[in-house]
């Protein structure tokens, strides 16, 4: 089975405005249990209609004032048209869909200020409200593509499967492990 894409980027900003006049409070952001889905708006409509799930996300975590997430790309044909976006742009815009919100508006310049709200799903956009906002493939180190399962989520992985490349397996061959790391990723 080939292992899903991985990808990384940043959900949401906190202390930024964006275009529209909108902004989340520094320290607003909470999120549902994980892990949550990542969708894709094909095609630009009001708020993320006709979103389709094309990821889940695995991980939030607020730096320096930057939801930050990672997660795993699915094996469908919508994935794949997003993976080859990724592939093209390097990066792609993203917008997150809240729930459990509280605002302030200001009435002097229509500004609206979320002192809480809750990440529920985060949307693969052509147009972001926040510049800051993308995805991109990846580990969020960089160092694959592949993605890396957190401990004790690798439920397609069979226990006892003979690994090639695993000196201790009965069933190592070093020729067959060497052509298994230099082969390239499938996208189906």
């Amino acid at each position: 089975v080939d292992a899903p894409l991985a990808w990384h980027g940043v959900l949401a900003p906190e202390g930024v405005w964006s275009g529209d006049g909108r902004q989340f409070a520094p320290d607003s952001l909470r999120f549902r249990e994980l892990p949550l889905p990542l969708t894709w708006q094909k095609a630009t409509n009001a708020g993320h209609d006709g979103s389709v799930v094309v990821g889940r996300i695995d991980t939030i975590e607020r730096v320096d004032g930057q939801m930050h997430a990672t997660g795993a790309i699915l094996m469908t044909p919508e994935a794949d048209e997003v993976v080859g976006l990724l592939a093209e742009f390097g990066k792609f815009g993203v917008s997150v869909d809240a729930d459990d919100a509280e605002f302030e508006f200001s009435e002097v310049d229509d500004r609206v200020t979320f002192t809480s709200a809750r990440i529920a799903s985060a949307s693969i956009v052509s147009i972001p409200a926040f510049a800051e906002a993308y995805i991109t493939l990846g580990a969020s180190d960089g160092a694959t593509t592949a993605f890396e399962p957190p401990e004790g989520k690798d439920e397609d992985k069979d226990e006892d499967e003979d690994d090639v490349c695993d000196p201790e397996s009965p069933a190592y061959d070093e020729a067959a492990c060497e052509k298994k790391k230099s082969a390239p990723p499938e996208f189906t």
